[in-house]
C-alpha cells in the first residue's frame, strides 16, 4: 500500500500534461515525466535550478514573463507562453499557474503546460 506522499507522487508522475513546481525562490523542485519530455531536462538536473534557466536556458525569450508568473501570487489559467526546450527549439504552449501556500506563507508555484487546441498531444 502506498503512503499518502507516494500516492500523490504517483498521480503527478502519470499525468499526461507537463507539470513543474518551484519553491518560493523560483527554484525547480519537481517536474513530472511529461515535463521532462517537453523541455528535455531530467528532474535530477533541473532540481534547484531557477525556473527561468530551465524554461529559457539561453535567455532569448525576452518577452516571456516567468518571473512575473512566479511571484504574482495569482492563479492564471490557460495563458499563452513561449518556452525554450533544452535542444534550442522555441515551443508555443499555454500554461496554468497556481501559487502554493502553506497557511499564509507562499511556499512555491505550480506550472501546468497545455498544448494549443488542434496540436498533437505532448
Amino acid at each position: 500500500m502506498l503512503d499518502r506522499m507516494q500516492f500523490h507522487r504517483a498521480i503527478l508522475d502519470h499525468l499526461m500534461e507537463p507539470v513543474l513546481a518551484s519553491d518560493a525562490t523560483g527554484m525547480v523542485q519537481y517536474m513530472n515525466p511529461a515535463a521532462e519530455r517537453l523541455i528535455g531536462w531530467p528532474l535530477w538536473e533541473a532540481v534547484s535550478q531557477p525556473v527561468q534557466e530551465i524554461l529559457d536556458p539561453e535567455g532569448v525569450l525576452a518577452d516571456t514573463v516567468w518571473q512575473e508568473l512566479l511571484h504574482s501570487g495569482e492563479c492564471l489559467v490557460n495563458q499563452p507562453c513561449r518556452l525554450r526546450a533544452r535542444w534550442g527549439e522555441t515551443l508555443e504552449r499555454r500554461v496554468s499557474v497556481s501559487p502554493l501556500y502553506q497557511g499564509s506563507y507562499h511556499c512555491g508555484t505550480v506550472f501546468v503546460f497545455h498544448e494549443d487546441r488542434g496540436n498533437a498531444a505532448t
